[in-house]
């Protein structure tokens, strides 16, 4: 599925492209703006992989920054003009649209964009997946140290170190750091658990696991519940069914 950003000052143009897609399987969210400046912010939150840029803004201030957009998304200039920016499709875009847009020329630009979108795609996932093995198979520990985190547009590496504890969430693992940040994970909670050492780590619910020195204190509750108190103020919950695992806290 591929996230697509319209930029044109022309809404009839904008809506031009949104029917034109409506039945493309693979188009996920579509987002549009009138204005060069708003269209970087909205690129930075969706990290769109396909672009639709109006040629007359190109002589934007904020030009630059949307050209360096396209090293991780393709381009499609619209324009009213093809003598305009010939050399500009030539040098990085994948191709343009004049205006009105025709359908058939429309589906033919985005077909070479499709193309181009899974080829990087595929690479993504591949060097993804290299990664993670060459994690996952490091020598002489059982352990993980570091995580894989795949991202739209990049590949992220957290240390297991900067993990204070950790949230299931169905499909994926909450990763709360020692910064205060959330990162999602793509792993069931008891599949990571294996992989965490468990002299660093501890399962208290079945759907949280806590880094045992982060512990600071512990509150019995009325239902055989204990309240759990981190260093950095947060609070989890230690289920009477992990009774046993309270034994390891206090003796670690």
């Amino acid at each position: 599925m591929i996230n697509i950003l319209v930029i044109d000052e022309d809404k009839s143009t904008q809506e031009t492209i949104k029917a034109l897609l409506i039945y493309q399987g693979n188009v996920s969210e579509v987002y549009a703006t009138t204005q060069a400046l708003s269209s970087y912010s909205i690129y930075q939150r969706y990290k769109p992989d396909l672009i639709f840029l109006n040629s007359q803004m190109l002589n934007h201030p904020a030009t630059e920054a949307l050209l360096a957009m396209q090293k991780r998304s393709e381009l499609i200039i619209t324009m009213n003009s093809a003598e305009h920016v010939f050399c500009l499709v030539k040098s990085y875009a994948i191709g343009y649209l004049a205006k009105p847009i025709q359908a058939q020329q429309f589906y033919l630009v985005l077909k070479q964009a499709n193309l181009k979108i899974s080829q990087r795609q595929q690479s993504y996932q591949d060097n993804y997946d290299q990664i993670r093995k060459s994690i996952t198979e490091e020598p002489n520990n059982s352990y993980i140290s570091r995580l894989v985190i795949k991202e739209q547009g990049r590949i992220r590496l957290i240390a297991i170190d900067q993990i204070n504890y950790i949230v299931g969430a169905g499909n994926y693992a909450e990763l709360h750091l020692f910064n205060d940040k959330l990162v999602l994970y793509r792993e069931k909670l008891s599949a990571l658990q294996s992989q965490l050492d468990p002299e660093l780590f501890l399962r208290i619910h079945r759907s949280t696991i806590v880094r045992r020195s982060s512990v600071s204190e512990l509150h019995p509750n009325k239902n055989g519940d204990y309240r759990i108190i981190l260093k950095n103020q947060a609070q989890l919950i230690l289920s009477r069914k992990h009774k046993k695992e309270l034994a390891q806290l206090v003796s670690h």
